[in-house]
């Protein structure tokens, strides 16, 4: 079976956004054992969020 291992978190940062009549509330997390760079993690998500709008059309 595969080693479970808890890693280490810093607690969540709470940001609240308002724009016109909507209010944002967001949590951001960081896991300090990510091996990923935050440019990595940018690009990916960039890639995954215009691989759905091409394919939403």
């Amino acid at each position: 079976m595969g080693e479970i291992r808890k890693t280490e978190a810093l607690e969540p940062t709470i940001s609240e956004y308002k724009f016109g009549y909507t209010t944002f509330i967001v949590e951001t997390h960081f896991n300090l054992d990510c091996s990923e760079s935050l440019e990595d993690i940018l690009k990916r998500l960039m890639i995954s969020d215009t691989d759905e709008i091409l394919n939403a059309a």
